[in-house]
């Protein structure tokens, strides 16, 4: 099957994120780290180079790490794989249904996501797990251009502060315009920033640290994928909608012009209280709709959301 023009597009920044030379600190740190290895990795041919990301180019969900950890990602060339953090991570998102295996060992092991597209701040191991400024700065256009190229995205969730900074960066280099201090950064946090049409989620790292001190447990991680998933609208996707369920779940939507039900081919965001609209269907764009709530507004052709006002 041919891959869209959203999977080229980050094939080819994935081979540009892997050829990148522009730290060498980074770059020297990753190659000493796999010819050195740990002695539980002996037998191991590292990757020992820039870690590009990992997903589904059709996801709704953004995750955003930190860096590639020195004995994980840095040895098995994905993000989060080989090591406690991603065993961790990976058995939360197969929990909540974004990941096709709880587990994640190496490159080829079969694992697979739906919905869910992985990167890291950083694409290099750093030193003491803390990169530069400067390195933060390097990676953030890699960032940039894979958000521009997940055309379906719904929400990001940020593992960590200093991850949360680096996806602020990116969205205010490509013109948002936001204030850094406007985004607390608190686990669980859900932030609404304006004029991009994401809603913005926060949760503690998954690090080693956090989850063997219970700073970090399974169950807020879950949590805190599960409140991610509910900002995607997947019961009005259209390959799953099911009328007559939407018709009980939200009984105060109202029909549209000719008969035709919303029911029938939008998707509703509970939490963010938006309508999107399927783009296989063509309604007015002056249609009057209520949501479940009864909140009225207008559905924009335009911009395929529920508008407060006006567009």
């Amino acid at each position: 099957m041919p891959r869209s023009k959203e999977a080229e597009a980050l094939a080819v920044i994935a081979a540009e994120i892997v050829s990148c030379q522009r730290c060498p600190r980074l770059i020297e740190h990753c190659r000493r780290v796999a010819a050195v290895k740990r002695k539980a990795y002996r037998d191991w041919v590292y990757w020992g180079q820039p870690v590009p990301s990992f997903g589904d180019p059709e996801a709704r969900l953004l995750l955003v790490g930190l860096a590639p950890g020195a004995h994980g990602a840095n040895r098995t060339g994905r993000v989060f794989t080989g090591d406690s953090s991603g065993d961790f991570l990976y058995r939360a998102l197969y929990d909540t249904g974004f990941a096709s295996q709880p587990s994640s060992t190496a490159a080829g092991d079969g694992l697979m996501l739906k919905d869910c597209y992985i990167a890291s701040a950083v694409r290099c191991a750093p030193p003491q797990n803390r990169p530069l400024p400067a390195e933060f700065q390097a990676c953030r256009d890699f960032l940039r251009r894979e958000i521009q190229q997940l055309r379906r995205l719904r929400a990001v969730l940020v593992l960590g502060r200093l991850a949360l900074d680096a996806y602020l960066s990116a969205m205010i280099s490509q013109g948002a315009t936001l204030r850094k201090r406007d985004y607390q950064f608190a686990h669980g946090a859900v932030h609404h920033p304006p004029g991009i049409g994401v809603a913005l989620l926060c949760s503690y790292h998954p690090s080693r640290q956090n989850t063997q001190t219970g700073r970090l447990t399974m169950s807020m991680m879950t949590e805190v994928l599960r409140l991610a998933k509910s900002r995607l609208g997947e019961c009005f996707q259209p390959e799953t909608a099911n009328f007559e369920q939407n018709k009980k779940n939200f009984p105060n939507v109202q029909p549209l012009d000719g008969g035709l039900h919303l029911y029938s081919f939008i998707r509703y965001c509970e939490l963010s209280a938006r309508v999107l609209g399927n783009p296989g269907c063509q309604p007015s764009a002056t249609t009057l709709v209520s949501n479940h709530e009864g909140r009225t507004g207008l559905w924009c052709k335009r911009t395929s959301m529920k508008c407060a006002s006006n567009c």
